[in-house]
């Protein structure tokens, strides 16, 4: 039976963080470091910790130590019916967030295999954001994330580093990267990058070693290339606003302001007419048939290009899940 533990910024440090209150004896983690310190070296079923808070949690996370397996793991993730906890697919400042705006630590490293990270909004202004460690995090999995890193340190908003086994999956995600380096920095072993969006960067998605599979993703915006490398043969059904995106069903120059419902002020969600709608592939194999705000995919013939599915007049929204950790970790 899983182990659920809470953190609320509103709290403060020393509760044991078996409930979300904020004041006495058993309220929630005040961080989601202080979660993190608490979790055992050996855990006997899966480990679920659930955040949320109005305030910046501003302490840095590594998640190292602990024993872990496809039966037993580690997970974080927002609860999307909590006031201030998961974000509605673009950056709200009212819903958890990670958030590191001095100093030059990793705002979040992943030092242990089997972790999934569902539903966080990650900021780092000068470091990495996201540190998936060298032989350390694989079979990894993030998901429905919003990860930003700033223009204050030229460093990677993505540093993927998932080793031999590697296997880290990025799904419906968002990443954006405001320095003068890339965003996605892949150099894992079975990489899969599947309905993700990569706004801005020297490179979106750069593959450097190691085998990477892109799938139904978009890059917009690189000074460089919103792709570049050589990526796996089954590496098909993306977008790019240059020519870059790779495979033989994918979408070149797209215009970002025709494909996105507010691109300017960071609403990634698809706008009627949008390149993107349909000019997907069914991933269900995979992912869940679910997009960043838990629309069930496909809405229309086939799955849509990016995080988030369109919803036309008369559509279905599924109600947003808070765990879908099954198939997440389903042919990881």
């Amino acid at each position: 039976m899983a182990i659920t533990r809470y953190v609320n910024t509103a709290s403060s440090p020393g509760g044991n963080g078996t409930t979300n209150a904020t004041t006495g004896a058993n309220r929630a983690f005040a961080s989601l470091n202080e979660a993190e310190a608490a979790i055992p070296a050996s855990i006997d079923d899966w480990y679920d910790i659930v955040c949320e808070g109005q305030n910046a949690d501003t302490a840095a996370v590594d998640f190292a130590g602990t024993t872990t397996s496809a039966s037993n793991y580690v997970q974080v993730r927002t609860d999307p019916n909590a006031t201030y906890g998961r974000h509605e697919g673009k950056w709200n400042a009212s819903k958890y967030r990670l958030s590191l705006t001095s100093g030059t630590p990793y705002p979040l490293q992943i030092h242990e295999p089997y972790v999934l990270i569902i539903g966080l909004q990650v900021y780092g202004w000068y470091q990495t954001t996201l540190h998936m460690a060298y032989n350390e995090s694989d079979n990894s999995v993030i998901d429905s994330c919003i990860i930003w890193h700033g223009s204050s340190g030229n460093n990677p908003c993505i540093g993927d580093y998932g080793g031999r086994t590697g296997n880290v999956k990025y799904v419906n995600s968002i990443f954006i990267q405001d320095a003068a380096d890339r965003n996605l920095r892949l150099r894992g072993y079975g990489t899969k990058v599947l309905n993700c969006v990569a706004i801005g960067g020297t490179y979106g998605y750069r593959h450097e070693t190691g085998s990477v599979e892109i799938i139904n993703s978009i890059g917009i915006g690189a000074s460089e290339a919103d792709f570049s490398g050589t990526f796996r043969g089954s590496t098909d059904n993306n977008a790019s606003s240059d020519d870059s995106a790779p495979g033989s069903n994918s979408l070149t120059e797209i215009d970002p302001a025709a494909a996105f419902t507010d691109y300017s002020n960071g609403d990634f969600s698809l706008k009627s007419g949008s390149d993107l709608i349909d000019a997907g592939t069914d991933l269900s194999a995979v992912m869940d048939s679910v997009d960043i705000i838990g629309t069930s995919r496909p809405q229309g013939d086939y799955w849509d290009i990016g995080a988030f599915e369109y919803v036309d007049e008369g559509g279905t929204l599924s109600i947003p899940v808070a765990m879908h950790h099954y198939n997440l970790l389903r042919s990881a």
